[in-house]
């Protein structure tokens, strides 16, 4: 999981891109979908979301929701959801993934910031301490 190529990044809307980059610079996290939102329909941006099943992916999971979390606490439309279809579609354990949801006036490049300098400060998986 992880990096996205660069024949996938030109497709990737550009109001979007920043916030995709972001999220794939963790491990055990890869975008899957984007919408860099639509003023003239009154649409949100959006980014899903896999994780993988790691303690990576885990970690990460956690620093987004508490991200996504944090800035929905200051005011911003910023949500992370969990979805999944019916797990007869993909098989149990492979349905669920996750969505960031923010509304147009809240920067999606703002958040991806955010989190790059959150993460930057606090999420170093080295120096947390191993399990007993």
């Amino acid at each position: 999981m992880g990096k996205v190529s660069n024949e996938v990044m030109k497709e990737i809307e550009p109001g979007i891109r920043n916030l995709v980059v972001a999220l794939n610079g963790f491990d055990g996290l890869q975008t899957t979908d984007s919408c860099e939102g639509h003023s003239n329909r009154g649409e949100d941006w959006e980014v899903c979301f896999n994780v993988e099943h790691s303690e990576a992916g885990w970690f990460a999971l956690e620093f987004v929701a508490w991200a996504a979390n944090d800035c929905r606490h200051a005011g911003k439309g910023i949500s992370l959801i969990a979805t999944s279809p019916p797990p007869y579609l993909n098989g149990p354990g492979a349905s669920l993934f996750f969505m960031l949801d923010g509304r147009l006036a809240d920067s999606p490049d703002e958040f991806a910031e955010f989190l790059l300098r959150m993460k930057d400060q606090y999420f170093d998986l080295r120096s947390w301490p191993a399990e007993p």
